[in-house]
């Protein structure tokens, strides 16, 4: 009974760890993000220009789902509150990106764009 009890226990702490520390950095999963984001990117960056609103709304949505991926992983160097921070950023930045299409908002979109680049160019410079 003191072999299953301690079995059992250390199962546990191994869940509480996984689940504390999140995944291990995965390089691949991160490439494949960085380029549906870059992909994203430019995609909204000629629907903003072209005042095409839905396409502009599709684009910053990819980038929010695709960034949402990489909150679950830990970050190649850094804290992982600055990397869960940064990605919530990118993510909101996003949907407010979604939202100013919905409302037609034209300069909004152009606004959130640059937001996005910068913030984009801050988690390059901290966890590249």
């Amino acid at each position: 009974m003191k072999k299953i009890a301690f079995l059992g226990l250390m199962l546990s702490g191994l869940f509480f760890i996984g689940t504390a520390w999140g995944e291990s950095f995965d390089g691949a999963k991160v490439a494949q993000v960085m380029d549906i984001n870059f992909s994203s990117l430019r995609k909204a960056h000629e629907a903003v220009a072209a005042h095409e609103d839905y396409n502009a709304a599709a684009a910053f949505y990819a980038i929010a789902h695709a960034d949402r991926a990489l909150l679950e992983m830990d970050p190649p160097r850094g804290s992982k509150a600055d990397w869960d921070h940064l990605f919530h950023r990118l993510i909101d930045t996003a949907l407010e990106g979604v939202g100013a299409a919905g409302e037609h908002n034209h300069s909004r979109q152009v606004e959130l764009l640059r937001k996005l680049e910068e913030i984009r160019n801050a988690g390059h410079a901290e966890f590249r």
